[in-house]
């Protein structure tokens, strides 16, 4: 606490930034890594693909093989998990 008796505050972070200094020479689980239908648009700026170059091992499991399917090429020693044969929009309303 301050003088003020207010909490002292953390320094904000970057989510990725973060994520990417946790996984760093780790095993890395990835849930929902495709970003479907975002995938190829983000190529390079994609979090996995991030993680594949610096977790010293990467699982990625996702529940859509479309997205799987897409994502195959952009990473490098990182095991995709296809867990489900199609994609499902959901609304969020």
């Amino acid at each position: 606490m301050n003088a003020k008796g207010e909490a002292a505050r953390s320094p904000v972070v970057g989510r990725t930034d973060e994520i990417l200094r946790i996984a760093a020479n780790r095993k890395a689980l990835h849930l929902g890594c495709v970003d479907y239908p975002f995938t190829t648009e983000r190529g390079e700026d994609l979090l996995h693909g991030k993680l594949t170059r610096v977790a010293c091992e990467l699982w990625g499991p996702d529940a859509c093989a479309e997205g799987i399917e897409q994502l195959r090429p952009l990473k490098s020693d990182g095991l995709i998990v296809r867990t489900q044969t199609e994609c499902r929009r959901h609304d969020v309303g």
